[in-house]
């Protein structure tokens, strides 16, 4: 008998987050913040387009991430134990990605010099014996899945009027304006966790407007990128860290609001398409090596600066295409580590039955 194929349209709507994900991380490290050696942006010297497609993607982070928690939060809700399989699967990935890319950043090391011995070693024990805590997502998401068993049982048993007093109690306090917690990470997959499977217990309430919530998604998007165009704006008039002032308008108006407002919509969105194609389906079973494999601390300020060299492509008006093909070549290499991890997990899978 043939297995079901799954629908694609939240398959698509985890490409696109980390679409979305990789082109903010391009332009906030290599844009929106001080290169090494230097005490300006670059976005202060960029053109009017450039200066404007930044600010566009400068909160697309936190609504790709805000997504892929609630995409866990609609398909789990339902669960009521752990799945071991994904999480020992998930932390094996995770110690494989940690090895590997301290591999690639000793042979950029042994080529360019980039880095200096102290910084190998730390880089290799961290790599080696605790990978987890070089990805924040991974450690939330992995916490995420250890105690979202006994989360279903409370989200489920409560009445929609007492949940929804209660999510807006998490938000409040601890999502907009607890930034300064050390868990905040992990507030924040909870956070995105609840509304995804508020959605999923009401979905049958919910009007399938696909149209409408492409609507208010462009408009909290465009929202987005007024109020940081303000704040940075306003920062320089006053003469003020354009940094704290930018982050602040981040933190009060964009992540507070319409970040939440962002990605709800853009999930409805998604919810409502039909569409079951294999390739997608594919292609997002490899988002994880692609975040994984672009991020890593060690290399990330040698990817931006040294490899793509963000910061002086932004300063030319073709800016825009080589943004386009650097999140590609980012996928590519990610679907690429994602296949080596495939290959050396089925190996390690059958020599381990060999020995049983």
């Amino acid at each position: 008998m043939q297995a079901k194929e799954r629908d694609s349209n939240f398959e698509l709507l985890r490409i696109y987050s980390m679409v979305l994900i990789t082109a903010n991380h391009i332009v906030n490290l290599g844009v929106l913040a001080k290169p090494p050696g230097q005490e300006t942006l670059p976005w202060l010297s960029g053109g009017t387009f450039n200066k404007m497609l930044a600010l566009i993607l400068t909160s697309c982070g936190r609504v790709g991430v805000a997504l892929f928690f609630m995409i866990s939060g609609y398909f789990l809700i339902k669960r009521d134990t752990i799945s071991t399989r994904s999480f020992w699967s998930l932390l094996g990935k995770v110690h494989f990605y940690g090895l590997t890319m301290f591999l690639v950043f000793c042979a950029v090391h042994a080529a360019t010099g980039y880095s200096d011995i102290d910084q190998l070693i730390r880089a290799g024990l961290r790599s080696v014996f605790l990978p987890v805590t070089l990805w924040w997502f991974a450690y939330s998401y992995m916490m995420l899945l250890v105690i979202s068993p006994w989360l279903n049982v409370v989200i489920q048993k409560m009445k929609r009027k007492r949940l929804l007093p209660i999510l807006l109690f998490v938000w409040y306090f601890f999502y907009q304006n607890g930034t300064s917690l050390p868990c905040y990470n992990i507030i924040r997959a909870l956070f995105f966790y609840i509304v995804g499977a508020v959605i999923r217990l009401g979905e049958d309430r919910i009007p399938r407007a696909g149209a409408l919530y492409a609507v208010l998604s462009l408009g909290a998007w465009a929202a987005c990128t007024f109020v940081c165009d303000i704040g940075i704006k306003v920062s320089y008039k006053l003469m003020a860290d354009p940094g704290k002032i930018f982050i602040w308008t981040r933190t009060q108006f964009t992540n507070g609001f319409l970040i939440p407002a962002r990605a709800i919509f853009l999930f409805l969105f998604f919810w409502c398409l039909k569409i079951k194609w294999r390739p997608i389906n594919w292609l997002a079973g490899c988002t994880f090596g692609i975040y994984l494999s672009h991020t890593y601390l060690y290399l990330r300020n040698f990817l931006i600066f040294d490899l793509l060299k963000t910061d002086r492509v932004f300063l030319k008006d073709t800016f825009p295409v080589w943004l386009v093909v650097d999140v590609i070549a980012i996928f590519c290499a990610g679907v690429v580590f994602e296949q080596l991890f495939k290959v050396c997990a089925g190996l390690l899978g059958r020599a381990l039955q060999n020995k049983v």
